[in-house]
């Protein structure tokens, strides 16, 4: 690309990205992360946002695949090893102009690290890096605090009692160590570990518990239980969903229920 363009920003751009700035609002958080309790922003809440907003001021972001490279990290609790693979992605980005103006720069990307997901990878790591870069090139105010603010001080001071001041912190301290924790259980057809966040592994199993059969549950239950228990500890609503899960399906049907040897 011409270094000409990279030096300073075209005026229509300029003067765009800057009608959208004046026109953009707070962005409204309508999704809700049920397990690290918080609401948060969507991709699509992002794009319904502020793409009229760019289309009436004639600018548009163009987002270009660079680098991307996989990665294992190995963490290591209680005794247990484990391994992940990681997938860090580069996004370069382009403003046009309705005029056929195209403007970039070298530093005009965004670099995310998150877990190696195969083909669907590359799509989320594209929707994480355009929700940041909206984000910071428009200034969109989210109504999130920030860790430090005066308002989050506040409300903990005024916990009605010393036990909920303790217990908002702990859930505090819980949420940093687990928003970020991602398990390893094993696929009942082939053995291999797949790896994802409590979501993600919620997903997973809904998805294999048909594979296995009732015999087999209760033991892919115990061959992950080390998994299974940092969950518990972690993200305590996702074990639950996943241990009913293979609860009810490893009852046996109730014309059947006569001959099965004690229950899960």
């Amino acid at each position: 690309m011409d270094a000409q363009v990279l030096r300073s920003m075209p005026p229509e751009i300029a003067s765009g990205v800057i009608e959208v700035m004046l026109g953009v609002s707070e962005i409204e958080r309508s999704q809700r992360n049920e397990h690290d309790n918080y609401n948060f922003a969507s991709t699509d809440d992002y794009y319904n946002l502020v793409r009229p907003l760019m289309a009436n001021a004639g600018i548009g972001m163009v987002t270009l695949e660079g680098p991307t490279e996989l990665m294992t990290v190995v963490t290591t609790k209680n005794g247990y090893e484990n391994k992940a693979a990681v997938q860090v992605a580069e996004h370069q980005f382009l403003l046009i102009h309705k005029s056929g103006v195209i403007w970039t720069h070298e530093k005009l990307k965004r670099t995310v690290r998150m877990r190696y997901m195969g083909a669907q990878g590359l799509t989320a790591s594209q929707s994480y890096a355009e929700k940041g870069m909206l984000r910071s090139l428009f200034k969109i105010s989210t109504g999130e605090a920030d860790l430090d603010s005066e308002a989050q001080e506040k409300e903990l001071s005024e916990a009605k009692t010393k036990s909920e001041v303790a217990e908002r912190r702990k859930r505090k301290d819980a949420g940093q160590i687990s928003v970020g924790r991602l398990y390893q259980l094993t696929d009942p057809d082939t053995g291999a570990v797949i790896s994802g966040n409590a979501d993600e592994q919620i997903a997973f199993v809904r998805g294999a518990v048909d594979r296995l059969p009732p015999k087999y549950k209760k033991k892919w239950f115990e061959e992950n239980e080390a998994e299974l228990r940092d969950m518990q500890q972690l993200h305590g609503s996702a074990w639950l969903e996943i241990k009913k899960m293979i609860e009810t399906t490893a009852k046996p049907p109730a014309h059947q229920e006569g001959q099965a040897n004690g229950s899960f």
